[in-house]
């Protein structure tokens, strides 16, 4: 019986072996496939930060099995595009076509690209098309998406609002679009309005930390509402309590509560963490205000002055800086950062009055223009381009765009090859022009995605040329 047990039991070993052997052989692609399927799941009707999760999931897959799967560079390429990285998604979508992946899905995900990027009058599916041909839900989101994204980069408010508006309807506990709403509010300085739709963010998720943090933000700096908005990043506090944001929030309404003492202490313990460039402005700015209403004038101008070098579009630093050497008694340099105060508070107003016209009357290449030529003044090079972008969106020779995206590429970006495709342009619209050829062709993508075309997005790393 004992022999016979043993040979049972070699018998079934020598079974097992080829057994354990092929079920690791299939665990593997049993998980790529799980993986997959979570990845998909994620980015359908995902927020961004589940979009983050879908790209993650579907990194740590590439290379490590069956790279030129096709549903893997599917997936991933609508992942980069929803991220915002619509040049490496593009590519991606070419591999997947090239693997295999039907042409038809390809096609969808590239026009959103297209859309997002702000592009809606390329060839291929008109919206009408794609929304026949692709009913599902996540398809849905997907162009809700795009298109809300595609018309804030090409600053059509009411175009970008009316999109949003069905979005919420058909899902009105998504915080994001409410979020971009409220955004859209901001900038035509409509604060009441954008108080409204963060609270109503808070209806659907109290825990969204993103809304109450705006909530906060906007009752201090734009309604002069101090006091709720101290009991806001309070509450922002509890739930974060070491949010940087939230600190200097809170330590600003302390300031203006005639609590200097609290708002210092809040301050100076923050100047002793691993700030960015930004924060350490906000923590110096109002330790230099605090410190000029104490008159302690030399250390007040010293933080000042490391604000308005940091910030050289701050005219809030640049006012308070002028009063600190006002106070000083250095009139000439107090009067120098007040003109300069002046100069950028009038550009920014002008800037309001042309966000807020081209809400209605979007096909305004000139005022677009205007726009980034004020945000370039200030050196705010990257966005005053992006604005001067949109010009070409509307009028692809638009001369003194091609010229402006020129002198960009050439001086800011040092991209010989974008400077020289603007001068080009400017040749071509203008041949008497002699400005050494500030110019260029507006780089319009070609429809077809074998031709390695991408949209003109923000996400691509530069602005649309």
């Amino acid at each position: 019986m004992r022999w016979r047990s043993s040979r049972v039991l070699r018998w079934c070993a020598a079974l097992a072996l080829p057994a354990l052997a092929w079920g690791a052989f299939q665990w593997r692609p049993l998980t790529v496939s799980w993986k997959l399927h979570s990845a998909r799941a994620l980015l359908d009707l995902g927020d961004s930060s589940r979009v983050s999760q879908a790209l993650a999931v579907l990194r740590s897959l590439e290379g490590k099995e069956q790279p030129d799967r096709p549903e893997l560079l599917f997936l991933l390429g609508r992942a980069l595009r929803r991220h915002g990285e619509v040049k490496p998604a593009f590519a991606m979508f070419r591999q997947a076509q090239a693997a295999g992946w039907p042409a038809r899905e390809i096609e969808e995900q590239v026009q959103l690209g297209m859309f997002q990027g702000g592009r809606f009058d390329q060839p291929g599916p008109t919206l009408d098309q794609l929304i026949a041909r692709n009913n599902s839900d996540a398809f849905a989101y997907d162009l809700y998406e795009s298109l809300s994204k595609g018309y804030l980069h090409a600053y059509r408010f009411v175009d970008a609002q009316r999109s949003l508006d069905f979005w919420i309807e058909w899902r009105p506990q998504d915080a994001e679009p409410r979020l971009w709403r409220g955004g859209i509010w901001e900038k035509m300085d409509k604060w009441e309005q954008a108080v409204e739709e963060y609270q109503g963010i808070l209806k659907s998720n109290p825990d969204h930390y993103e809304a109450r943090l705006s909530i906060a933000r906007v009752q201090m700096s734009h309604l002069n509402s101090v006091d709720a908005a101290h009991a806001g990043f309070e509450e922002c506090l509890r739930r974060r309590p070491d949010d940087i944001g939230a600190i200097l929030g809170l330590a600003e309404c302390e300031r203006r509560l005639a609590d200097p003492d609290a708002a210092e202490a809040r301050l100076r313990a923050l100047e002793r963490r691993s700030l960015s460039e930004d924060q350490k402005s906000g923590v110096w700015m109002q330790l230099g205000q605090i410190l000029m209403e104490r008159r302690q004038l030399p250390e007040a101008i010293e933080l000042l002055q490391k604000v308005v070098t940091a910030e050289p579009h701050n005219s809030t630093a640049m006012y308070t800086l002028g009063l600190a050497f006002a106070s000083n008694g250095q009139q000439a340099e107090a009067e120098k950062w007040f003109q300069a105060s002046k100069k950028l508070d009038e550009q920014f107003t002008r800037l309001t009055d042309i966000t807020i016209i081209l809400a209605s009357q979007p096909n305004q290449p000139d005022l677009r223009w205007e726009a980034g030529q004020i945000l370039m003044d200030q050196g705010l090079h990257r966005e005053g381009a992006d604005w001067m972008a949109t010009a070409l969106m509307f009028d692809p020779d638009h001369l003194k765009t091609h010229r402006s995206l020129a002198r960009y590429y050439a001086e800011i970006v040092h991209d010989p090859q974008l400077a020289e495709k603007h001068r080009a342009r400017v040749r071509e619209l203008d041949p008497e022009d002699r400005s050494n050829g500030e110019s260029g062709e507006d780089g319009a993508p070609d429809r077809a995605i074998q031709n390695g075309d991408r949209p003109n997005a923000k996400a691509d790393g530069q602005p649309a040329s």
